[in-house]
């Protein structure tokens, strides 16, 4: 049992400290919110949930009710007293709400998320700048929002407000313009509006994020040890995707300062059964489409491995910046990949569907394009499926598989339909494509003769290494799809 399997456990079973008691609160004792659930399930891999009875239900609804109270209204304080602001030169004032914000970022936001970046680092650079903090706290207060189940956070949006009036008289300075923080400042913005589904509300940051880096003097003389870089680069294919158009910034995976992350720790897992790469090399070779992607997912398993061996309790096993580039890395290789396939495919505009031209591969090559996207932000990066940078992405997916014989492609193409299938499910949680994917699902299970949870488990593991976080997120899929079929049952006798 490592650590973290530990304090998951800690969570579930002590008492939580009153409010009335700040000298003994801890955080990290007392949170187990939507986010840090995740990720506790996913280590463990739980079998498909049943339906909890009434008591349980309104027991844990009150469970959540304080758990959340704790997040948004405790006073802060730590369990020696010490005053964990009163030694930081802020660049504004903090009020009892933003230090909250603040204490929830790097207590909580940091150890519910993958830490793909130095998040300590970033706490350190982040205070030392106006825009920059207030940017943090728009994360951290959006953050609080999506574990209340809220629509809208009124902290997001002044904060959001008061980084935007900073950086708008900063593009009035030559020397401030073009700062490390100014412009990861821009960047955090882009990703943000991104992420909650405005990519025309990123499009201004994106254009100033461009001109500055140039002013700059392109990407390389970026600083704070590449994660300005890093930022910029996220932020510029995110928007790219969203809107349908190529990246501003170039870029060569031999650029990088690449390596194998998973050389720091070692892989306990059995790859020998794996084949799913085999099955797509095979249908790609025999397509017009440019070769590459098997190498995508290949690669996307061994990062899924690198996750399910390392120890979530410590990820400084790992070179989270390492980790970082190679999660761009393909996915601006999918994406590079899905945009010659989408020009080729243009002809399918005018040219018959029923016509020799257009075959299934047609459609089930760009779909692999967007799986890839979609599950390196859903099961690597661990972005919650909720959030809005999945809709153009999996509006795209749905667009093509309903273009897909999906009875003929469980027979020629099980693995790939399956993987494509599990992924935009996860990734349609709480919108309507869901029902869609279960019917798919449902579908192709019968196709394989697949009934039982244990069954599609063994279809997966002979098929391709999965992050455990995507386990967790599919389990949801299969309990809609067994819903599904009870339901159909029921109006069938």
């Amino acid at each position: 049992m490592t650590r973290y399997h530990k304090k998951a456990r800690e969570l579930r079973g002590v008492e939580r400290p009153s409010h009335d008691d700040p000298a003994s609160f801890s955080p990290r004792g007392i949170i187990l919110d939507e986010e840090q659930s995740r990720l506790v399930d996913a280590n463990s891999i739980p079998m498909p949930r049943i339906g909890p009875t009434t008591d349980d239900f309104q027991s844990g609804l009150c469970e959540w009710e304080k758990r959340l109270r704790c997040i948004t209204r405790q006073t802060i304080s730590t369990p020696s007293g010490l005053d964990l602001f009163g030694t930081i030169p802020f660049p504004f004032h903090l009020d009892h709400r933003d230090r909250n914000l603040l204490f929830h970022y790097s207590t909580v936001f940091n150890y519910t998320n993958m830490p793909v970046n130095s998040k300590e680092e970033w706490i350190k650079f982040a205070v030392t700048d106006a825009a920059l903090l207030h940017t943090t706290l728009v994360i951290s207060a959006l953050h609080v929002a999506l574990i209340c189940g809220q629509e809208f956070s009124v902290d997001a949006f002044r904060h959001q407000r008061a980084a935007v009036n900073i950086l708008n008289d900063r593009l009035n300075d030559p020397i401030l313009s073009s700062t490390d923080s100014t412009i990861l400042s821009i960047s955090c913005l882009a990703l943000i509006d991104i992420l909650n589904a405005s990519p025309l509300g990123a499009a201004p940051h994106t254009t100033a994020l461009e001109q500055l880096v140039n002013h700059r003097g392109g990407l390389t003389t970026l600083g704070f040890n590449g994660i300005v870089r890093r930022k910029a680069l996220w932020a510029d294919l995110s928007s790219a995707i969203a809107q349908r158009i190529a990246p501003r910034f170039p870029f060569s995976s031999e650029k990088l300062p690449m390596g194998r992350p998973s050389d720091a720790i070692p892989i306990t897992v059995n790859t020998s059964a794996v084949n799913i790469c085999t099955e797509v090399s095979d249908w790609v070779a025999g397509s017009p489409y440019p070769p590459g992607i098997e190498a995508i997912i290949h690669d996307l398993q061994r990062l899924s491995l690198v996750l399910s061996s390392a120890n979530r309790a410590d990820m400084a096993e790992i070179d989270q910046l390492m980790l970082s580039d190679s999660f761009y890395d393909l996915e601006r290789r999918a994406y590079d990949l899905l945009l010659q396939a989408e020009n080729r495919n243009s002809v399918s505009q005018i040219v018959p569907k029923h016509s020799a031209s257009i075959t299934p591969n047609s459609f089930l090559y760009p779909a692999c394009c967007l799986t890839a996207i979609i599950y390196v932000s859903l099961a690597l990066r661990e972005i919650p499926p909720r959030a809005g940078i999945f809709n153009p992405l999996l509006g795209r997916l749905t667009t093509l598989l309903r273009d897909i014989d999906i009875f003929a492609a469980c027979t020629t193409h099980p693995k790939t339909l399956l993987w494509i299938l599990g992924t935009g499910g996860a990734a349609a949680l709480g919108r309507e494509e869901r029902s869609l994917y279960v019917k798919w699902l449902d579908h192709f299970c019968r196709t394989q003769h697949i009934y039982e949870w244990d069954e599609m488990r063994v279809a997966f593991s002979s098929s391709i290494h999965l992050a455990p976080l995507y386990m967790t997120e599919f389990m949801d899929v299969w309990n809609d799809v067994e819903e599904f079929r009870i339901m159909r049952d029921l109006i069938e006798m």
